[in-house]
């Protein structure tokens, strides 16, 4: 039940500063919540997962940091378009890691 009312009613938050990144879900707590420092960063990943049923299959993206040692990390879970994921994604990479982005 819990999930569900934090589907409708939660938003999320990614707040770029110069010296981190913070992700942030609200009102109501959930997981995922971060904050990270900007030089863990050293790319960011765009995923897609599939989701199987009876009748169809959902598509979902996330995107993932890579750490100082080569590790893939989840950022965002759950984002509904490939666009969406790559805009977020893209926009990370030109504002943490500007020379990857040339």
């Amino acid at each position: 039940m819990y999930l569900v009312i934090c589907t409708f009613v939660n938003k999320t938050d990614i707040v770029l500063e110069s010296s981190s990144l913070t992700v942030k879900t609200h009102p109501l707590p959930w997981l995922g919540n971060k904050s990270l420092p900007a030089s863990a960063m050293t790319r960011f990943l765009v995923r897609e997962r599939f989701t199987q049923s009876e009748n169809s299959t959902r598509v979902s993206y996330s995107i993932y940091y890579v750490d100082q040692t080569n590790r893939e990390r989840r950022l965002l879970t759950g984002l509904k378009t490939r666009e969406q994921a790559d805009y977020i994604a893209t926009s990370l990479t030109r504002y943490y890691l500007p020379a990857q982005a040339a």
